[in-house]
């Protein structure tokens, strides 16, 4: 049976049962952070619905999101490469429901499995390019048209229309000030794509916010696909 994660999903029977024999489920809220920069590394989550965000945070003060994992992977990738400690602030953008796997136990099921071995370096090659993209986007692309990618993807993780969202995680995920999201987020609603609420947005129009994005949501999503190929 399916477990939802498509990473756990495309593993062989046995591989899946080794790396799942010790998992926890759990409820991970809007807004916690899972990790702290630094700190051991001991948790992995391969979420089953919503998204974990990695945040790259500056000495100066400054973050931004870098990366963000739903029900197509795991969290964090360098986990299976046997990396000691985070890399990132791993933050909660939507409630995440997850499997919770050891890093010791999962760093060890990949290297005693072939097949979980190709699958992570599909996946590996996968997260650097999204990463890439991200951060292309980020620099190029004007803010609506990043607000609109970013709501897409969450639909896609999640399923729902609606989306708590804080002006400081949009700042955050957009690599903006809050004032422009307050722009991005008028100019969605102008456009008829989204309903601003309290606390939050609501999709009323999944097409509209294709026609506002940028090419980078394809391309991100083409590249996802890629780690998991048609039989």
């Amino acid at each position: 049976m399916a477990s939802g994660n498509r990473f756990l999903d495309a593993l062989p029977t046995a591989d899946a049962a080794a790396l799942t024999a010790t998992a926890t489920t759990i409820e991970l809220a809007l807004g916690v952070n899972v990790a702290q920069r630094d700190e051991a590394l001991t948790t992995v989550y391969f979420p089953l619905t919503g998204a974990i965000s990695e945040i790259e945070e500056q000495d100066d003060g400054g973050a931004a999101e870098v990366t963000v994992t739903g029900p197509e992977g795991f969290s964090p990738l360098e986990a299976a490469l046997g990396a000691p400690r985070e890399q990132r602030r791993r933050l909660v953008q939507v409630p995440t429901h997850a499997l919770a796997v050891s890093a010791g136990h999962l760093a060890e099921t990949v290297r005693e499995s072939p097949a979980m071995q190709a699958l992570v370096n599909r996946y590996t090659i996968a997260m650097l390019r999204s990463a890439g993209i991200s951060v292309a986007c980020n620099a190029r692309h004007a803010a609506p048209a990043r607000l609109a990618r970013w709501l897409l993807r969450m639909h896609d993780r999640v399923g729902s229309d609606r989306f708590r969202l804080t002006h400081e995680a949009t700042a955050l995920m957009l690599a903006v000030r809050r004032p422009t999201v307050t722009l991005a987020v008028n100019e969605l609603v102008a456009a008829g794509a989204i309903e601003s609420e309290r606390g939050g947005v609501r999709i009323l129009d999944r097409a509209k916010l294709e026609t506002i994005t940028c090419s980078c949501y394809a391309e991100a999503r083409n590249v996802t696909e890629g780690v998991y190929p048609s039989p």
